[in-house]
């Protein structure tokens, strides 16, 4: 039988593998990264501390971040969905849903299973693409291979990604060169010539009209959350620039502790605007922030710089949030899956009147749900891209 026919199918598998990634958008890993750090030689699976800590080490590696970020209890729910998934595509040949019945937690915390014939189809497959690929207890090693392969698998992507990420640079299309890039560092982080595009893009000067920010930068620098200098002065221009003349309502979705709700609270008070700034967040202690309550923290963060009054905080998710419109200007950072940010933005966005702007924060790779729906914002009739700070995006509505 033809060779390509052969590994036809482990290939296809491998590839959706590697499309499956964890819900909560900060990680990188994929159900493929999970199977090769838990699979070994024998065909056998081991899920447990262990593997979580590698896939932890893994996403660190592939995120191109310093340190890993550990697994938690909330992060083993992704063991918990690999394993369906694996039952799911026949690789597995037990009784998974039984099994973590008898657990007597919702989480497993280990086992060990043969895999049906698919799966082992597919561990040939990867043996003979890289022959120590399920080798040696590394875990960064592992994922190093798994990096190579992923190169591999997806190399005819990666190329026209790139070839077309540098060409709408070159033209000026940036809108269109991130769309092309990012999806491509999400298959190949390491990859220099889409990086270079990225950065090129990223020092383009601004659309918007400048603001000057120093006079209350350090205020909101001392609050904490993840704005940096770029994305706060990228914030205060769409104030300054949103026709709130005609609409002087605004909204943020997502503020944590107020970094980004005081820059634009800021910025209204300094250029002596009669906005109104509405921003919607549940302060229910999510655990990217400390774990707490941050509805306090908020409100004492805006007292203290005195534009308390231009603000009205809104306890909720932002897709359910009771906001009325016409606005001049949404900024939306709420979670980060594709469903939550998709949700926030068709429950705000259609309030944004005719030349109002909208803003979204960690445009990157890390973040395929809103790579994905910005690029389809940007080339649809309704909105067009103006320019991108740092990791902040801003479109605005025709």
């Amino acid at each position: 039988m033809n060779t390509k026919a052969i590994d036809d199918l482990p290939r296809r598998l491998a590839k959706r593998m590697l499309e499956y990634r964890y819900p909560d958008a900060h990680f990188n890993v994929s159900y493929f990264d999970f199977f090769v750090q838990g699979v070994n030689m024998a065909g056998e699976l081991t899920f447990g501390p262990e593997l979580a800590r590698a896939v932890a080490a893994a996403n660190a590696l592939l995120a191109r971040w310093d340190d890993p970020t550990g697994f938690d209890a909330p992060e083993l729910s992704y063991i918990h969905s690999y394993g369906e998934f694996l039952v799911a595509e026949g690789m597995a040949d037990f009784d998974y849903g039984a099994w973590v019945a008898a657990s007597g937690c919702e989480m497993p915390t280990s086992f060990s299973a043969s895999l049906a014939p698919i799966g082992t189809e597919l561990i040939a497959y990867l043996t003979r693409l890289d022959p120590g690929l399920l080798g040696g207890a590394d875990p960064l090693a592992r994922a190093r291979r798994v990096l190579a392969l992923r190169r591999r698998l997806f190399h005819a992507e990666i190329e026209q990604r790139e070839r077309e990420a540098v060409r709408e640079r070159r033209e000026g299309n940036y809108g269109a060169a991130l769309n092309w890039a990012y999806p491509a560092l999400r298959l190949d982080p390491d990859n220099v010539a889409v990086r270079e595009v990225v950065a090129s893009v990223r020092d383009v000067e601004p659309v918007l009209p400048r603001v000057e920010v120093g006079s209350w930068l350090p205020a909101v620098e001392a609050v904490d959350g993840w704005l940096s200098q770029p994305e706060v002065a990228a914030l205060a221009r769409c104030v300054a620039a949103a026709p709130s003349d005609r609409a002087p309502d605004m909204v943020e979705v997502g503020s944590y502790k107020g970094r980004s709700t005081l820059a634009i609270a800021c910025a209204i008070s300094d250029l002596g605007l009669r906005c109104h700034l509405t921003t919607v967040d549940p302060h229910e202690g999510y655990r990217y922030g400390d774990g707490h309550d941050t509805y306090s923290t908020l409100i004492a963060n805006l007292t203290r710089s005195k534009v308390d009054s231009a603000v009205t905080i809104v306890r909720s998710r932002g897709d359910e949030a009771q906001i009325s419109g016409p606005l001049c200007f949404a900024f939306i950072d709420g979670l980060h899956d594709a469903e939550s940010v998709r949700a926030d933005h068709e429950h705000i966005s259609p309030l944004l009147m005719p030349g109002g702007l909208l803003a979204f924060h960690d445009y990157f790779e890390h973040y395929p749900g809103i790579v994905k729906l910005v690029g389809e914002l940007m080339f649809s009739s309704e909105f067009e891209f103006i320019e991108c700070a740092d990791r902040l995006v801003v479109l605005r509505r025709i």
